[in-house]
């Protein structure tokens, strides 16, 4: 009987432990450094969320993705001045689209509003002349712009529309391929 009860107090002493324990492995977790983040991820998103306005709909938000996956955007240098929400948005479907890209051997040009056209470029071939009407009725329309290549607010206006992302950007670049 007494080796009985010796075992039973041996038990609950054990019990009794095992959750301090567990507190301790816990907390000495928190005082791992976390991993740090990816540098080439993190560079794609400031540089998706660059490319961005915080009134950008989520759809014209992951072509900007797209954009940003491209592979070109190591030699361009970009303000981010993005919000944090607007930089928040972008990194979650950033993360979540993460596989897609424009197929090019060169940058893909890009202006923030065309102011109505994109032009084409006797060096990139692969572009072809664009109506951007939308891009007038924009408040920052700027009388003297010309655009080769990407409306930026010209994608927004159309995946507002009902556009996909891919739909959007192809529509500005006909000759170019999206992978996924």
């Amino acid at each position: 009987m007494k080796t009985k009860a010796t075992a039973l107090a041996v038990l609950l002493l054990v019990m009794a432990l095992i959750p301090a324990a567990v507190v301790g492995l816990t907390n000495s977790r928190n005082d791992v450094p976390a991993a740090q983040p990816d540098e080439n991820t993190d560079r794609g998103v400031r540089f998706a969320a660059s490319l961005c306005d915080d009134d950008f709909c989520d759809e014209a938000i992951r072509a900007m993705v797209i954009l940003a996956n491209t592979d070109y955007q190591e030699g361009i240098d970009f303000d981010d001045n993005s919000s944090k929400e607007l930089y928040n948005r972008v990194s979650d479907i950033y993360h979540a689209n993460r596989t897609s890209r424009i197929v090019s051997e060169e940058p893909v040009p890009y202006a923030k509003i065309s102011n109505g056209k994109t032009l084409g470029d006797p060096q990139m071939p692969q572009l072809c002349p664009v109506a951007s009407p939308w891009d007038c009725i924009d408040a920052s329309a700027d009388n003297s712009a010309q655009c080769v290549g990407i409306s930026l607010k010209g994608v927004n206006y159309l995946c507002r529309q009902g556009y996909s992302a891919e739909e959007a950007l192809l529509h500005y670049l006909p000759r170019y391929k999206i992978e996924t």
